[in-house]
């Protein structure tokens, strides 16, 4: 079952996002508070500090760029999913009977219009336009039915299409291990 709150997707992708910029501004301050302490200091020890610290800079922006990554992805389920409402419930699985169900409501209205088409109303002058009327109801019920299927079918392929744009963007995904700073004093 697909479930999608497409407005708590979004808040959830605003917070990511302060977070992200947060994380950036500590990032940015934090590498350039050591990179001054090691001009400051300077020995044998300060030198091997500051390839440590260049290493913790690459893994810190290899996580960051991780995290924009998976905001873009959330970015992109929120731009496809959204054109369908505030909230998106759908069971793919389903799909099939769903779409079965409305042919056999169309069929159902087809005999139904076959029926009232058999009535000989040449003798039923006063019943008549009730007649007619009743059929032209069926009739659009039967248009209605098929115009539903047309756009469930729609929907559910748009909806496959998207899921698979976000598997795929999924896998594209790496996992980023993040190393303890670890730095001894001789």
């Amino acid at each position: 079952m697909l479930e999608v709150d497409i407005s708590s997707l979004k808040n959830a992708i605003e917070r990511l996002q302060k977070l992200l910029d947060e994380y950036e501004e500590i990032e940015l301050n934090l590498f350039n508070q050591l990179k001054t302490s090691c001009t400051d200091w300077r020995d044998g020890n300060s030198e091997k500090f500051e390839s440590e610290i260049y290493g913790d800079r690459k893994e810190t922006d290899l996580l960051k760029l991780s995290l924009k990554e998976r905001k873009n992805l959330y970015d992109f389920i929120y731009e496809r999913y959204s054109a369908f409402g505030k909230k998106l419930k759908c069971n793919l699985n389903e799909k099939d009977t769903l779409l079965h169900t409305f042919d056999e409501c169309y069929l159902h209205t087809n005999a139904i219009v076959a029926e009232f088409d058999r009535i000989d109303r040449s003798f039923y002058y006063s019943v008549r336009p009730s007649i007619e009327a009743a059929r032209r109801k069926v009739v659009n019920v039967r248009i209605a039915c098929k115009n539903f299927k047309t756009k469930a079918k729609e929907m559910f392929s748009e909806i496959e299409a998207i899921e698979n744009k976000i598997e795929a963007k999924i896998k594209t995904l790496e996992e980023v291990k993040i190393n303890e700073f670890d730095f001894d004093l001789p």
